[in-house]
């Protein structure tokens, strides 16, 4: 009889305490949608923590109330399924994962539950290692930009392109032009107005990039790019390539000589791959880069690049997964037709690729996997990841403009970063072992 009474206590204290944990969802309001960013800790220890979606229109958002608990989950290296890992109680937005291996990625997603109702955050991954630090390369300030910075190999020169330009008066901001900086000396210097896209030659004596300056509409809202390089030795700017169409992203193919380009000469605003040749005649590759699936009212591509070692061109492309519209990264191979095919396709963003310059099979990234944009390594034979930088709300990886260069004989990436008080820099990281 004792033990039936106590076992009836027992369950009416339960009872009371589940009604008081999962509190009612007041009238007018929705359980949130958790958003969660996987960060590492200084001690290389992967810290999950989640904020919550709210959707806005004007000056009026939907009222949305906090789960009274949580549940992580996770996949393990090497598994296929996800398990439950933790459950969080109420008032709390974060987690440290116990025992996470250096090098090997980690799966997570968490589910908020209140009244009887549950919502699931978006999946993150990372690849914890120890915590990195960056090296500063060039610091900007007063909110002026750094866009499509790029390291020559030999490491001492970086163009990139900025929203001012030096007159004898000052510095006159809102026109984008192209700047050529000596690391070793500090010197700068404006090479040309209205640029786009600075790629260096492997040898470090030539940059080509596109450029609008001088040139008028040719129909409403479309001006056309040129394409010119520019001789560091003689300091001379010849054109390459003119036209009333858009030519985006050179790069200079394996043979150092030639270029690749993106251009929309067949028809305006519909992008394909051209050969630019020693003997300056231009050849279409491939028509039409797109994936059937693709949004064509959106800008859908933010890069391109080729490798130094094969035929390889990687490109990455706007398309729509599960009702959402993200980008991923295509290989082209020149070789075999020329044909698209997938290399880094995922659930997340994938953009910005940049080959090395000294390892064949490397490929560098941009990835918001983690919750927010961080830089990746993928070793395309073995398909294995790792992740590079770690960075917190303090610096961010620059949203536009962002490029990717293989500095310090390819021990180390360098990228550029901005933060809400209007800084500037490029950065370098080592990547990991």
């Amino acid at each position: 009889m004792k033990n039936g009474l106590t076992f009836l206590l027992l369950t009416v204290l339960l009872l009371s305490c589940e009604k008081q944990w999962d509190d009612p969802i007041p009238e007018g309001a929705t359980l949130s949608i958790p958003r969660l960013i996987a960060n590492l800790n200084e001690e290389g220890k992967i810290l999950l923590e989640w904020d919550f979606h709210r959707i806005c229109e004007k000056w009026t958002c939907d009222r949305v109330i906090e789960g009274s608990r949580y549940e992580v989950f996770v996949k393990y290296p090497g598994e296929n399924d996800f398990v439950s890992l933790a459950r969080i109680g109420r008032n709390e937005n974060e987690y440290m994962v116990p025992n996470a291996e250096f090098g090997k990625p980690y799966e997570f997603y968490i589910t908020s539950h209140r009244a009887g109702q549950e919502t699931t955050s978006n999946t993150v991954m990372t690849v914890p290692n120890s915590f990195p630090e960056y090296e500063a390369i060039i610091e900007m300030e007063n909110w002026n930009a750094i866009n499509y910075p790029k390291v020559n190999i030999q490491g001492d020169k970086v163009a990139y392109i900025s929203n001012y330009r030096l007159i004898e008066s000052g510095p006159e901001y809102g026109i984008s032009s192209l700047f050529l900086k000596d690391l070793t000396t500090g010197h700068t210097e404006m090479i040309r107005e209205q640029c786009y896209h600075p790629q260096w030659s492997r040898d470090g004596s030539r940059l080509v990039y596109g450029t609008s300056d001088g040139l008028n509409q040719v129909a409403e809202g479309y001006t056309p790019i040129h394409l010119e390089i520019y001789d560091l030795g003689t300091k001379e700017i010849s054109l390459l390539k003119d036209g009333s169409h858009h030519h985006y992203f050179p790069t200079f193919a394996k043979d150092d000589q030639s270029l690749l380009f993106m251009s929309d000469s067949l028809e305006r605003k519909v992008f394909g791959l051209w050969r630019l040749n020693n003997d300056a005649d231009s050849e279409v590759l491939l028509p039409e880069i797109r994936q059937s699936s693709q949004f064509l009212s959106l800008r859908y591509h933010t890069s391109m690049d080729v490798s130094s070692f094969s035929d390889l061109v990687s490109v990455d492309i706007r398309q729509e997964v599960d009702n959402r519209q993200i980008f991923n990264i295509f290989r082209i191979d020149l070789n075999n037709g020329p044909q698209m095919s997938d290399l880094v396709v995922s659930p997340w963003n994938d953009t910005s690729s940049s080959f090395s310059l000294f390892q064949e099979n490397l490929l560098a990234f941009v990835s918001d996997r983690s919750g927010r944009g961080q830089v990746w390594v993928l070793n395309m034979l073995s398909g294995k990841l790792k992740q590079v930088s770690f960075l917190k709300e303090d610096f961010l990886i620059t949203s536009y403009g962002n490029i990717i260069s293989w500095v310090d004989q390819g021990q180390s990436l360098a990228f550029p970063v901005s933060n809400p008080t209007g800084e500037r820099k490029l950065i370098k990281i080592k990547i990991p072992n």
